[in-house]
């Protein structure tokens, strides 16, 4: 970031640069531009972007600089809005209604496509999620993923060398970043943006994986039937993984291939039987606090390991065990009633910023289990990274003005 500003009388001696990335609960941060003191001045500065101060592409900076001159007059500008993208591209946006591409070498009308189809979708999952229908969001796209890669997250050495990521989600910001983003990419990831949009209370705990990806694969519109039949074979064969042990996603292969389609099978069922409404009914209560398994025994009346069995027999898979219900605990004695007792702490009243979850890019499909929309099986979620230097060029004549004005 770069700031020109002159004196008409005093050396300007001092200058203060404050930005704020755009999103909830985001706070300003100072920076301190090298600069030779005169009358004339010429300062620059960098917002870090990788590693620990990482941001995604598309973030959107808030900025305004103090001078102060040895006369002890003080001058604020006025705030400006820079966007952070890698400059090698030249960028275009385009708008429909609450949802903004940025993208690069497609055709505008390919673009617009891709928002089009979103847009009409998108009362349809606010609905299933419960979001609110005011939140805007953004799609930063980049052409391939080859080229998305440098903009994400630094996960490991192996994981950027094999581009084994195709997109990331940051809700924190209202955004997600693509590569070589096709309609059922685009709306996997508008699903996250809409979840996280719908749990927002301190309270909740965290929304299994199976939930937030299963609804964001179902999303994505191959169908309940074209789902099943990818995790068909694992059903029959006892293969298929047990709901209660999909909270986070798998970290082999073999598992993450099975996790996304058994996940997305799961939630349409889910939304077979018990409608849109009925997703929407169990994230309300999760965002009051409840656990999943609760949630779902008051949303819908009947506990959630009833429910994966009924659907494991929909697919001809063995049933699992039931937990033993937990047994009351003993009445307390009446002497004990009076005696101290030690109080948890409440929860804070700030709710901690998700964490990234990447998301694999797809494996080859072979031919024979091509869809014939070519649907694939993969997701693409999580967070996102800033893949360049943005640039701020301010012109200010900074006039002399009394202390205390």
């Amino acid at each position: 970031m770069t700031l020109q500003a002159e004196s008409e009388a005093s050396e300007i001696t001092a200058i203060t640069a404050r930005y704020r990335p755009r999103g909830p609960g985001r706070i300003s941060v100072y920076a301190y531009p090298e600069f030779t003191p005169g009358r004339s001045v010429t300062a620059s500065f960098a917002i870090k972007t990788g590693d620990a101060a990482y941001f995604p592409p598309g973030t959107d900076f808030d900025i305004h600089f103090e001078l102060a001159d040895s006369a002890g007059n003080v001058l604020e500008t006025a705030p400006q809005t820079v966007e952070y993208l890698d400059p090698k591209y030249k960028w275009k946006h385009v708008t429909r209604g609450a949802l903004t591409a940025v993208y690069y070498n497609f055709a505008d009308d390919q673009a617009g496509r891709l928002l089009d189809a979103a847009a009409a979708r998108l009362p349809e999952l606010a609905r299933m999620t419960g979001a609110p229908d005011r939140a805007n969001f953004k799609a930063v796209l980049y052409r391939t993923v080859s080229e998305a890669t440098s903009s994400f997250p630094r996960v490991s050495e192996t994981a950027t060398d094999r581009l084994f990521f195709a997109g990331f989600a940051q809700p924190e910001y209202g955004l997600f970043v693509l590569g070589s983003p096709d309609t059922g990419t685009f709306i996997h990831e508008l699903t996250h943006l809409l979840m996280d949009a719908a749990v927002t209370s301190p309270l909740a705990p965290p929304v299994p994986a199976w939930l937030n990806e299963g609804l964001a694969v179902w999303a994505e519109g191959a169908g309940i039937e074209t789902l099943n039949a990818r995790i068909r074979s694992a059903a029959s064969s006892g293969r298929l993984l047990r709901v209660r042990s999909m909270g986070t996603i798998p970290g082999t292969g073999p598992g993450i291939s099975l996790f996304y389609p058994q996940a997305g099978a799961f939630v349409g069922y889910l939304h077979e039987r018990f409608g849109p409404d009925g997703l929407a009914s169990l994230l309300r209560r999760i965002n009051e606090g409840r656990r999943v398994q609760d949630a779902a025994q008051d949303a819908w009346g009947v506990s959630m390991d009833d429910v994966e069995n009924d659907w494991r027999q929909s697919l001809g898979a063995n049933p699992l065990p039931t937990p033993s219900p937990t047994p009351r605990p003993a009445a307390t004695p009446p002497d004990a009633a009076a005696s101290p007792r030690t109080t948890p702490a409440p929860p804070g009243s700030t709710r901690p910023t998700p964490a990234p979850v990447a998301t694999p890019a797809p494996p080859p499909v072979p031919a024979d289990s091509r869809t014939a929309n070519g649907a694939r099986t993969a997701l693409y979620i999580a967070l996102a990274v800033v893949a360049g230097a943005a640039a701020l060029a301010v012109i200010l004549r900074a006039r002399r003005r009394p202390p205390g004005r």
